[in-house]
C-alpha cells in the first residue's frame, strides 16, 4: 500500500513513478531461486555418468592397463546400464574419457567437494560388501580376488591426479550399493590449477573381481558426523559382547575405532562397525566409540556406552 501511494504521489507531480514494489518482488524472487539452486548443487552435484548410455553423453570407454571398462546391463542403479569394471591391481582398470573436458568450476574450490563413485561389488563372506550376484546367476560372475580397496585417478588439464579409499569405510545403502568418495582437497594435493577441465578418469581396484559403477558426480557435503556407540548393556563375564556402531557420516570414508575399558590406559582396543569383547571381571566399564574421517575433512566424533558385567 505504501508503495503504491508514493508512485501515485509521483505521477500527480508529472513524474514517471518507478515501479519499486515490481523490482522488489523480482529481486526476491530471483534470491530465492539462486538459493534453491545452491541447495540443489549441494545435494545433486555435477554429475559426471547416471547410467546413460555412453554414445549419448559424449564419453569412451576403454582399457587402462591390463584392466578394462565395459558398458553392462546386468545391472543399473539410477539408468539402464551400469560400467564393468574389470581390474588387476590398483594399476590396471578402466577409464572414461570425455570428448569435452568437464569444467570443474567452483567444486575445485570448494572444501566440501567430493568426488563420489557409487558402485556395486559381490557379495561374499572375503569382501562383505554390497552384491551384485542377485541380478544373474552365479555362472555369469567372474570370480576372482575381492576388491577391497578403489583407486580414482583423475586427468585434469594435463595432469594426473589421484586418490585411493577403502571400502569398509564407505556408506553401504540399503540396495547394496556402496558410496565410495575421495575429496577434492585430497585430489587436489595442493596442485594450482587454473580454469580446470576433466579429461580422463581412470577407476582401478585392488582386486581382480570385477565390480559395477553405476553413478559418477561431485557432490558438496557440509553435514556434520554423528556417532551412536548403542544401548547400555548388561552382560555376565566372559561372555561375548557385541557393539555395534551407528554413525551419520554423510560423504566422509570413516574409521570406527573402540575403546572397551575408559580406565586401562589403552584407548584403542579394536576397529570396525561390528566388534566383539569379553570381560572376564565384574564391574562397571565405559565403553567410547570414536568415528572419525580417514581424510581428515571432517571433525570426528564419539559416543559412549555403559557395560556392567557381572559374575
Amino acid at each position: 500500500m505504501r508503495c503504491r501511494e508514493r508512485n501515485m504521489e509521483r505521477l500527480t507531480h508529472g513524474r514517471r513513478a518507478p515501479l519499486v514494489c515490481i523490482v522488489t518482488f523480482v529481486v526476491t524472487i530471483a534470491g530465492l531461486i539462486a538459493i534453491a539452486n545452491a541447495q540443489l548443487l549441494e545435494t545433486e552435484g555435477l554429475s559426471i555418468y547416471t547410467g546413460d548410455p555412453i554414445e549419448r553423453i559424449g564419453v569412451k570407454i576403454g582399457s587402462w592397463g591390463s584392466g578394462k571398462a565395459e558398458e553392462s546391463t546386468q545391472v543399473a542403479f539410477m539408468g539402464t546400464r551400469s560400467l564393468r569394471i574389470t581390474s588387476r591391481g590398483l594399476y590396471d582398470g578402466g577409464r572414461l574419457d570425455f570428448s569435452t573436458p568437464l569444467a570443474l568450476g567452483t567444486y575445485w574450490e570448494d572444501p566440501s567437494a567430493y568426488l563420489q563413485i557409487v558402485a556395486r561389488f559381490r557379495t561374499s563372506e572375503e569382501s562383505g560388501y554390497g552384491g551384485y550376484s542377485t541380478f544373474g546367476t552365479s555362472s555369469s560372475v567372474t570370480r576372482g580376488k575381492p576388491v577391497r580397496r578403489v583407486r580414482a585417478v583423475l586427468v585434469i588439464n594435463g595432469k594426473f591426479l589421484e586418490a585411493q579409499a577403502p571400502l569398509s569405510g564407505c556408506k553401504v545403502g540399503e540396495d547394496g550399493w556402496v558410496r565410495v568418495s575421495y575429496p577434492i582437497a585430497v585430489i587436489k594435493n595442493k596442485h594450482e590449477i587454473v580454469d580446470p577441465k576433466l579429461e580422463r578418469l581412470i577407476i582401478t581396484g585392488d582386486g581382480t573381481e570385477p565390480f559395477y559403477v553405476g553413478e559418477i558426480r561431485i557432490i558438496s557435503d557440509k553435514s556434520p558426523m554423528r556417532a551412536y556407540a548403542g544401548e547400555d548393556q548388561f552382560v555376565a563375564a566372559r561372555d561375548d559382547v557385541m557393539f555395534k556402531a551407528t554413525a551419520e557420516t554423510g560423504a566422509a570414508v570413516v574409521r570406527y575405532s573402540w575403546d572397551f575399558d575408559a580406565s586401562d590406559g589403552i584407548q584403542e582396543d579394536a576397529v570396525g562397525e561390528v566388534v566383539y569383547h569379553q570381560y572376564r571381571k565384574p564391574g562397571e566399564y565405559t565403553v567410547t566409540l570414536t568415528v572419525s574421517d580417514i581424510f581428515g575433512i571432517k571433525k570426528p566424533v564419539t559416543s559412549t556406552v555403559k557395560v556392567t558385567v557381572y559374575e
